[in-house]
């Protein structure tokens, strides 16, 4: 069954993934899991490709693997799909977490959600991000 997504308040969920490709999922915030529909223990070990569907922006999925894969902070504007399928967009916002030493440990990923599935349910700018690269 699908989780009710009604109180994402104030719409924003986390993930955290390995450093290191195919950068499986290690973390994920109570937000996400009632945003995605996924249990915490369904994903670990995972990639965030099992939130892919038809109309994922490929273009947005290219420009945050190449942020990613060059160690870059990026934000990109995403069309993604809760386990049960149905549609949501978010403004993914992606960074490198370091340790005292300087060695990357992991990416921590946030997204504003900006439609819910079902409908839009936070009020902001539809404006599209692009990777700083």
């Amino acid at each position: 069954m699908c989780s009710d997504s009604s109180s994402l308040a104030p719409c924003l969920v986390q993930v955290i993934t390995e450093a290191v490709a195919p950068h499986r999922i290690i973390s994920v915030s109570k937000g996400w899991q009632s945003l995605c529909g996924f249990s915490r223990e369904e994903v670990l070990g995972s990639t965030l490709g099992i939130l892919q569907g038809p109309y994922t922006e490929l273009d947005a999925i290219e420009a945050l693997m190449t942020a990613v894969r060059h160690n870059e902070p990026v934000t990109v504007q995403l069309t993604n799909y809760t386990k049960c399928g149905e549609k949501f967009v978010h403004h993914l916002s992606a960074e490198p977490l370091y340790d005292p030493s300087g060695i990357i440990k992991c990416f921590q990923a946030t997204s504003l959600v900006l439609q819910s599935p079902g409908e839009a349910r936070c009020t902001v700018s539809r404006h599209r991000f692009t990777a700083n690269t």
